[in-house]
């Protein structure tokens, strides 16, 4: 009887036979070749150099959870709202749940915008404000959301192209139901001597960070910090399932009275303002340690109302994403951008003021900070050379044809 002739072992078969095989258990979007693995990575457009030079990437990630975290009046909150108007200006949709009953509706107007923020506005759907009582209300309110995305999803035959942003002020700001329940039956705020509260938000995350996966959402969150046990650092509550699950953390402090922010052109007598440091204290789209300051200031502006003719003042609150971005420039090492541009500073009684050749700005005639940052993203060609020299990576936006 003649010998059966060996086949040769297939590999790319394999390979194939393989992938057809995962597609079968956590279904065929899932799976792919890992050369196509940026091509399934998007996020929605970052207008502001500062921030994009900050995490290494020219778009903020969907389908991922971020964080911020820091002490009490960090603008934690205020850089949450900076999230909402990018997202909101890219067609998409925000859902903001409060925890602490605390949030400040003038400044996130300020920063969200009118167009989003007004009652009377067409676009004001668009954002939605929940107020919750508990750690189990906030999750369901999420969980409920997305299933009746999949169920939209299913019934039109398509997934949304348009970015998606759930945000929790504060993480820990809310008891679990048992607590609150202890609350109600005893008059006291006391439980079994530790929280059940960590383990809650762990489960949560550790179901949301795989559900995230191929829809157009970012789950941001902001934890507020508090002196660790001992005395000695500081730590974030909610245990360390948030770090875990984080594809961007952010850390928060508060920098002195803002010097660099104030025009030489703008009345300083209604302006104020402080420095925001932001530190990318996790990353796993750009490397960490990365850090810069944003001032946030607010003016008092008068205006008169159209309708009654009565004189009214409102506060206007914004990061000053350009006046970071001159002065990051201006701190940079001169060797990492000497090729490109120059930029140089002076702290004079007016104001701190900038220039740079490249950008056609000489030391005779300087700029604010605002002024200098908004003329340099004005500049495509310049600014385009400036973030491939310094290797950027240049994100896919969300839009049409993404997620098919």
């Amino acid at each position: 009887m003649p010998a059966k002739k060996k086949k040769e072992f297939n590999l790319a078969g394999f390979a194939k036979s393989a992938m057809e095989a995962a597609q079968g258990t956590v279904g065929q979007e899932n799976v792919y070749v890992a050369a196509d693995h940026d091509k399934r990575q998007f996020g929605f457009h970052i207008p502001t150099f500062a921030l994009r030079y900050l995490i290494n990437n020219t778009v903020w990630p969907l389908q991922r959870v971020s964080s911020c975290g820091g002490p009490p009046k960090g603008h934690k909150s205020s850089f949450a709202y900076q999230l909402q108007r990018w997202v909101l200006d890219a067609g998409g949709m925000v859902t903001h749940i409060e925890t602490e009953n605390k949030a400040t509706s003038d400044i996130q107007k300020s920063i969200v915008g009118p167009k989003y923020m007004d009652p009377n506005s067409p676009d004001a759907w668009r954002v939605s404000f929940v107020n919750t009582r508990t750690i189990n209300e906030w999750q369901q309110v999420l969980t409920k959301q997305h299933e009746l995305l999949q169920k939209v999803t299913e019934d039109s035959g398509s997934k949304p192209c348009i970015p998606i942003m759930w945000n929790i002020d504060t993480l820990m700001g809310a008891d679990t139901e048992e607590q609150l329940s202890k609350l109600k039956d005893t008059g006291e705020a006391m439980g079994r001597g530790y929280s059940d509260a960590p383990m809650i938000i762990s489960n949560f995350l550790r179901q949301t960070s795989a559900v995230l996966l191929g829809w157009p959402i970012c789950l941001h969150l902001t934890h507020q910090e508090k002196n660790a046990i001992g005395g000695i650092g500081k730590t974030r509550a909610g245990g360390i399932a948030p770090d875990f699950y984080t594809s961007i953390d952010l850390q928060f402090s508060l920098g002195g009275t803002s010097a660099y922010s104030k025009s030489y052109k703008i009345d300083r007598a209604n302006m104020s303002g402080f420095n925001v440091k932001m530190k990318v204290r996790k990353s796993s789209i750009g490397p960490s340690g990365r850090e810069m300051t944003v001032p946030f200031i607010w003016r008092f502006l008068d205006e008169v109302d159209s309708e009654t003719g009565e004189k009214k003042t409102r506060q206007e609150f914004q990061f000053d994403w350009n006046a970071a971005t001159a002065e990051l420039l201006a701190n940079m090492p001169i060797r990492s951008i000497s090729d490109i541009m120059r930029v140089e500073s002076e702290q004079t009684r007016a104001g701190k003021v900038y220039s740079s050749d490249a950008l056609g700005v000489k030391k005779t005639s300087p700029l604010s900070g605002a002024e200098f940052g908004a003329a340099l993203e004005a500049n495509t060609e310049l600014m385009a050379a400036l973030e491939n020299h310094l290797v950027i990576k240049q994100g896919q936006l969300i839009g049409p044809g993404i997620l098919d």
